[in-house]
């Protein structure tokens, strides 16, 4: 987090550098394909092995992403110069769809086009980028099964209660055994989820303490976007803007998707609780991400007393 915060007040010459950030991104994202590192876990292949430990570049990835289309998006530029950008974007998400990371690719996806609108306004290319993601969903559903196994099992999860549709039965039961008051901490029997600790954190959350807990913690998290976004309005620059608003939109995004998936609401997508679910790839990614928040946010608050000081020496003079 301190890393993130001393990167964004640092970092002034970023359009120089975007390019090269955009070609680490990339690299990091199909490091995943090298035979000697790349690791198939969960159903996708979107893990690296190093020196003993297993991470998952595409949660990395996640802030230079961010600061990419940021740069790319700033000073509200026509959309021609918004192309190589947009195709970054979707070169990222073609090489996480290789991958079968699905909630990776909707993640990287909806942010940019989130991101896309916030800085031109154009809501017709906005909507045009939104109708080529459906069509290509559609084309994902009908060319790759896997995709149509998620669809299947969150349309109804009883057709396979006791092989693919077992994780979404006992998670809707969890969330159900809760009640309102939970059944209490270390109660309950959340272990029966596979993967309760990282993809179904949220139902064995709602289990043990109940759905007003859990309400809450979705409180916390708006609350977190909130002020991310006020950081984004105060910003003094178009970069900085679409940094904080690209930071909490993605973190917003990610809540919406695990929340959705634990629920039925949504199909499963795999990815992870923000500051809550096992995972170190995710949780170093999200404290940087809140690290560049921070920074942003004394970055504006210097702004402000800056402009405060300027105020009283001209009513002085």
């Amino acid at each position: 987090m301190f890393v993130g915060a001393a990167f964004i007040r640092g970092w002034r010459q970023w359009k120089k550098y975007t390019p090269l950030l955009m070609c680490l991104c990339l690299a990091a994202l199909a490091s995943p394909f090298l035979p000697v590192i790349g690791i198939y876990k969960y159903g996708a292949r979107n893990w690296v092995g190093l020196a003993g430990f297993s991470v998952q570049p595409s949660e990395f990835m996640k802030p230079v992403l961010i600061l990419c289309l940021a740069s790319g998006f700033s000073n509200r530029p026509r959309f021609a110069k918004c192309v190589p950008t947009i195709a970054f974007a979707a070169l990222c998400c073609g090489i996480l769809l290789a991958e079968k990371d699905l909630g990776a690719v909707l993640l990287y996806f909806l942010t940019t086009v989130l991101m896309y609108y916030a800085a031109t306004s154009n809501a017709f290319i906005t909507l045009s980028g939104l109708g080529m993601g459906a069509a290509a969903a559609v084309i994902a559903y009908n060319a790759l099964p896997y995709v149509q196994d998620r669809v299947a099992i969150w349309q109804n999860p009883w057709i396979d209660p006791q092989d693919s549709g077992f994780q979404l039965i006992q998670s809707l039961i969890a969330i159900g055994s809760g009640g309102l008051f939970g059944m209490g901490l270390g109660m309950g029997m959340p272990r029966d989820i596979p993967l309760y600790h990282s993809d179904f954190i949220f139902a064995s959350i709602t289990e043990e303490f109940g759905l007003i807990f859990a309400v809450c913690l979705l409180v916390v998290y708006v609350m977190i976007i909130m002020r991310g976004l006020i950081v984004a309005f105060n910003a003094r620059t178009s970069f900085h803007s679409l940094t904080a608003f690209g930071l909490v939109i993605m973190l917003g995004l990610q809540t919406m998707l695990i929340v959705g998936g634990n629920t039925k609401l949504l199909p499963l997508s795999g990815v992870t609780l923000p500051l809550v679910c096992y995972g170190g790839s995710s949780l170093v990614s999200t404290f940087f991400s809140m690290g560049l928040l921070l920074g942003l946010s004394s970055m504006n608050a210097e702004d402000e007393a800056r402009d405060i000081e300027q105020l009283e020496i001209r009513e002085v003079a």
